[in-house]
């Protein structure tokens, strides 16, 4: 078996990948410091509209559920932080909250 030898590429052209690079990041930087807000606002809504439309719809009740989860896991972690309150200051939480009352969504 034989081994090839690859021909040097000396006439081939040569880049600066580092000042590229760092020409690159001053126009993103000067690019995003020169924005006005309304300018961000328009760009983040864009976003936005864009991630959501991205999203599928799930059926009613697959979103009802995914919701009554949520709801119990933020029960339970109420639940935990004042009893972690009341352990740490000796008395109940501000609220009164035991975890069983309302949510707020």
């Amino acid at each position: 078996m034989s081994v090839t030898m690859i021909p040097n590429m000396d006439f081939a052209p040569k880049h600066d990948w580092k000042l590229f690079e760092a020409r690159c990041r001053e126009a993103r930087a000067s690019q995003w410091s020169s924005r006005t807000d309304d300018e961000d606002w328009t760009l983040y809504r864009s976003l936005f509209d864009f991630a959501a439309s991205q999203a599928q719809r799930l059926p009613n009740r697959i979103a009802t559920a995914h919701w009554q989860e949520k709801l119990a896991i933020r029960r339970k972690l109420v639940a935990a932080f004042s009893l972690l309150d009341e352990m740490k200051r000796g008395s109940r939480s501000a609220t009164n909250s035991d975890g069983s009352g309302p949510v707020a969504p």
